[in-house]
């Protein structure tokens, strides 16, 4: 028989090696794209690859486009700025995101 392995639970809180490595990189990625494309371009961009490479989640989005694409704009500036700010409210816009796209 198989022994179970038993599931480690990682903590919510992001270490300081993470902190240090990945807020410098997500931080500059999205100040870069917003100036090489704008904000706008870069939701539309988003949205057009979440939904090309999962057409079947097309229903949780029900507005236009374009509105569709600001609101991802600003979901992703959001969680670049919680980046910035140790991360710790990351989880909690998302749960709040959560119940609306079920």
């Amino acid at each position: 028989a198989r022994a179970r392995r038993r599931r480690v639970q990682k903590s919510s809180q992001f270490s300081e090696w993470e902190l240090s490595t990945y807020t410098p990189l997500i931080t500059k990625s999205w100040t870069d794209a917003k100036e090489k494309v704008g904000e706008t371009e870069v939701g539309l961009l988003f949205y057009d690859a979440l939904l090309g490479a999962n057409p079947d989640l097309k229903e949780m989005f029900t507005g236009e486009r374009t509105s569709q694409a600001t609101k991802f704009a600003a979901m992703l500036g959001a969680i670049a700025d919680a980046v910035t700010m140790g991360g710790e409210d990351i989880k909690g816009m998302l749960r709040r995101l959560a119940p609306m796209h079920v």
